[in-house]
C-alpha cells in the first residue's frame, strides 16, 4: 500500500511535471509564432525589394544596358540566400533559380495560391507571390520569392531537444529533493507514531512529546495527549466503577449467603422464618436497586436509555411530588415545603426521568439532614431555561468532596452505609441526556443547594 510519503512525493512530481509541460509548450509555441512572424515580415520586405530590383533590371534590359536579367538576379539571390521565379506580362519565364524545378511555381499558382513551402536541394523555402507593376501602374509580370526556413525549423528542433532533456532531468532532481523534503516534513509524525505505539492500556499515563514549533503537528500532538488523558480518566473511572460495584454487590451477597447457611445449619430447630425471609428480601431489593441503577447508567452512557421527548410541565411534576416528599420528611422529622413553584414552566423531555431527578435530590436532602431541618423546592423559568432548585439548611458537604460528588459510588459518609453512591450520578446523567446540567453549592454548617438548568420548551 502506498505510504503518505510516496503519495505526497508523487503528487508533487505530477504537479511539477504538469507545470513544466505547460511552460515548455507555451514557450515552444510562443517561439514558433515569433519566428514565423519575423519570417513573414522579412519575406514581405525582401520580396518587395526584389520586385523593385527586377523592375529596374528589366528596364535596363529594355534600354540595352544588359542582354538579360539573369546574371544580376542570380547574384542578388545568392547574396540574400533566396530562391525566385519571374514571369513577364506574357507569362513567359524571365528568370528561374537553377535549383527550382520547372513547373514548380506555375504562373496560375502565383495569382491564386497563398504562400507555400517547397523543398529545394534538401532545404525548405517559403514562397510568396507579388504582382510587379511599373511606375505607371502597368502590370509587367509576377514574381515568386522564397526564403530559406530551414534555420527556423532547426532552432525549433533544438528547442524541443532541450525540453526533452531538461524536463526529465528537472523532474528526476525534483523527485529526489521532494522525497527528502516530504520525509523531513513527516519525520515528527513518524516520531509521534513510534511514541504512540509504545503506549498501551497499562501505561496510559505516558504522553507524546509536543514539538516546540507552532503548527499542525504541535496541535496534533496536543490533541493526542488530550485524548490519552480522557482515555486514562475513562479507564480509571471504569476500574473504580468495577471495584465499587463489586463491593456494593459483595456485601448483600455475603449477608444472603450467611443467612441461608445459618438457616441450613439450624434445620429442625425453631427459626423465625418470617424475619429471615424479610432480611433476605431486603438484601435482594438492595442488590436489585444497585443493578438497575448500574444498567441505567450504562444505557445513558451508550445513549440507549429509553427516554421520551415530549412536553412536560415541571410545575405539575413539582406539585405532584410534594405530597410524597412531605410524607418522607415527616417520617424523618424534616420540614419539606415548596419555596417557589412558578406556573407554566415547561420543558421537552421524559417525565418519569425528571420526576426521578427531583425526588432523588429531595430524598438526599432529607436522608442526610438532621431532625427539625428544612428542605425547600423551587421551580421557575429564567432566560429561556427552566430552573429546579433543592436547598436545605443541613450539615453541608465538605469542600474536598464537592469535585467528586457526582462520581459513581462516591459517598461523603461511607461509614453510615446510607445509599449506594449512584443517585447523584444518575441525576447528572439524566440532565445531560436532556441537554441540561446540575450544579451544587455547599458550606459546612450552613447547608447545600442543588441547582438544575434545562432548556425551556418553545
Amino acid at each position: 500500500m502506498p505510504t503518505i510519503q510516496s503519495r505526497l512525493t508523487l503528487l508533487y512530481v505530477v504537479i511539477l511535471a504538469a507545470i513544466l509541460v505547460v511552460f515548455s509548450g507555451s514557450l515552444y509555441w510562443t517561439a514558433q509564432a515569433e519566428f514565423n512572424a519575423d519570417l513573414e515580415d522579412r519575406l514581405a520586405k525582401q520580396k518587395a525589394a526584389f520586385a523593385d530590383f527586377v523592375i529596374e533590371q528589366e528596364s535596363e534590359v529594355l534600354r540595352g544596358v544588359h542582354a538579360s536579367i539573369t546574371p544580376q538576379v542570380t547574384d542578388y539571390l545568392a547574396a540574400s540566400g533566396a530562391q525566385a521565379v519571374v514571369y513577364d506580362a506574357q507569362r513567359r519565364v524571365l528568370f528561374r533559380s537553377k535549383d527550382l524545378r520547372e513547373g514548380a511555381l506555375a504562373y496560375e499558382e502565383l495569382r491564386t495560391a497563398a504562400p507555400r513551402e517547397l523543398v529545394i536541394a534538401g532545404r525548405t523555402y517559403r514562397f510568396a507571390a507579388l504582382r510587379a507593376v511599373d511606375p505607371g501602374g502597368q502590370e509587367i509580370g509576377w514574381i515568386a520569392y522564397g526564403l530559406d526556413v530551414t534555420p527556423i525549423a532547426d532552432r525549433l528542433r533544438r528547442l524541443l531537444v532541450f525540453f526533452a532533456v531538461f524536463v526529465p532531468l528537472v523532474l528526476a532532481v525534483s523527485s529526489y529533493i521532494g522525497l527528502l523534503f516530504v520525509r523531513g516534513a513527516l519525520a515528527p509524525v513518524e516520531t509521534l507514531r513510534r511514541q504512540a505505539e509504545r503506549i498501551s492500556r497499562s501505561n496510559l499515563s505516558e504522553r507524546v512529546a509536543v514539538p516546540e514549533a507552532q503548527g499542525e503537528l504541535r496541535e496534533l500532538a496536543a490533541t493526542f495527549n488530550e485524548m490519552l488523558e480522557r482515555l486514562e480518566k475513562s479507564f480509571e473511572q471504569l476500574r473504580t466503577f468495577t471495584s465499587n460495584a463489586s463491593h456494593e454487590l459483595k456485601t448483600p451477597l455475603a449477608v444472603l449467603r450467611t443467612e441461608i447457611e445459618l438457616a441450613l445449619a439450624q434445620q429442625g430447630k425453631a427459626i423465625d422464618y418470617p424475619l429471615l425471609l424479610a432480611s433476605i428480601a431486603e438484601e435482594a431489593a438492595r442488590m436489585t436497586r444497585v443493578v438497575e441503577n448500574m444498567l441505567l447508567l450504562a444505557q445513558l452512557d451508550a445513549r440507549e436509555a429509553p427516554l421520551k421527548k415530549e412536553p412536560v410541565d415541571l410545575t405539575d411534576v413539582a406539585t405532584a411530588i410534594m405530597e410524597d416528599a412531605k410524607a418522607l420528611g415527616e417520617a424523618r422529622k424534616v420540614d419539606v415545603k415548596a419555596a417557589w413553584i412558578a406556573p407554566g414552566v415547561k420543558v421537552v423531555g421524559d417525565e418519569p426521568a425528571l420526576r426521578r431527578v427531583m425526588m432523588n435530590l429531595i430524598e438526599n436532602a432529607i436522608k442526610y439532614h438532621r431532625e427539625g431541618g428544612e428542605v425547600k423546592l423551587s421551580v421557575w423559568a429564567e432566560g429561556g431555561s427552566a430552573r429546579i432548585e433543592v436547598a436545605d439548611n443541613g450539615p453541608g458537604i465538605p469542600a474536598e468532596h464537592l469535585p467528586r460528588l457526582f462520581e459513581r459510588f462516591h459517598r461523603v459518609d461511607k461509614k453510615s452505609g446510607k445509599g449506594t453512591g449512584l443517585g447523584l450520578s444518575i441525576c447528572k446523567a439524566l440532565m445531560e441526556a436532556h441537554g441540561g446540567r446540575i450544579d451544587v453549592k455547599s458550606q459546612v454548617g450552613v447547608g447545600t443547594t442543588f441547582h438544575v438548568i434545562l432548556p425551556a420548551a418553545a
